[in-house]
């Protein structure tokens, strides 16, 4: 009889030492995950970029060809991304004087801004090595005899 009160014993000792273990568990996964909300970023290129790897802001000046006069042009890029653009017709008696500021936006590879001036249309540049290179009004590169008149150096 007493070989079977240590047997009865043993297997209740065994049984609250289980029970033990599986409410210890329960506890664990049955505990509530901390959600922590991130904050949405804006993405920068991770490769090299004229965005990432040059000193694009500054003043950039050039003399841009126009329908019925050259335009002296000067652009200012901020660090903040905003610009101010300066436009003077050099044929025009009275040297017609144009002033814009806004803000830029890089595009999705990080070569290329368009200026949005406040009620104003959108210009986009390629931003390269010490200058800016105007695009076409659908964003591609002029190409020619007349690619290099659209370009305005950094000062």
């Amino acid at each position: 009889m007493k070989g079977k009160k240590m047997l009865a014993l043993a297997v209740l000792v065994t049984g609250i030492a289980f029970v033990g273990c599986k409410e210890e568990k329960k506890e664990e996964t049955a505990a509530p995950t901390e959600q922590v909300a991130t904050p949405e970023v804006e993405t920068t290129p991770t490769a090299d970029t004229s965005e990432t790897s040059l000193d694009w802001a500054g003043t950039y000046e050039g003399t841009l060809p126009g329908a019925n006069s050259d335009i002296k042009t000067t652009v200012v890029l901020n660090q903040d991304k905003t610009f101010a653009k300066t436009s003077i017709y050099v044929d025009k008696k009275a040297g017609e004087k144009f002033e814009e500021k806004g803000t830029f936006t890089w595009n999705a590879e990080g070569t290329i801004v368009t200026l949005k001036a406040e009620g104003g249309e959108a210009v986009q540049y390629k931003v390269q090595e010490g200058s800016l290179l105007q695009l076409d009004q659908e964003g591609k590169e002029i190409t020619g005899d007349m690619a290099k008149l659209y370009e305005l150096k950094k000062k």
